[in-house]
């Protein structure tokens, strides 16, 4: 076994192979003797293989309940751009809005799941409990959210100098932080 920062990883034999060559050769120490492998510690910031980005984004996911009230929340109040909607044989359809160069994929299944976010701040479950959207004009949009009846979990605050954030939640009880560096 070869201990790693990203865990435990198998290995055949002690013989040092070509993975463990290239891993020496970016931190990580070892003994060899007689073409036996004695003793390995990796550093930790070793990688064994990083994503290759193909773009400067991320595509989100976002499981709805109601179609036409998670496009008057993130289309008409938050502005995103629409660009359309696929169906989806099976599973559904799935409305697609930019968000910068990323892009957040609403998706209204078939079949109504069972489960629902934890409802309550960051703390309140496990998993995907928010994301980010960074802002120019944080305090306008939580008023805009305020006077439409959005729930503002977090008002507006300074966690540290420099930046402000603030949280509501989506229809659908999702969290979505806005953030803007002063």
């Amino acid at each position: 076994m070869l201990r790693h920062h990203l865990g435990v990883l198998p290995f055949r034999d002690a013989r040092v192979d070509l993975v463990l060559d290239k891993i020496a050769n970016d931190g990580a120490e070892f003994v060899v003797f007689c073409g036996e492998l004695h003793a390995v510690t990796v550093s930790p910031r070793v990688r064994l293989m990083a994503i290759r980005h193909q773009q400067r984004a991320i595509d989100l996911g976002i499981v709805i309940t109601d179609s036409d009230a998670a496009l008057a929340f993130y289309r008409d109040l938050l502005g995103l751009d629409h660009e359309g909607d696929i169906p989806f044989a099976g599973l559904g359809l799935m409305h697609r809005l930019r968000c910068g160069d990323s892009l957040i994929k609403l998706i209204r299944t078939d079949q109504m799941p069972n489960a629902c976010p934890a409802p309550g701040g960051i703390d309140a479950g496990t998993g995907l409990r928010y994301f980010t959207i960074h802002m120019d004009n944080l305090d306008e949009m939580v008023q805009v959210c305020r006077d439409a009846g959005v729930t503002v979990v977090v008002p507006p605050m300074s966690p540290r100098p420099g930046l402000r954030i603030a949280i509501v939640e989506d229809p659908d009880r999702n969290l979505v932080e806005f953030v803007t560096n002063e």
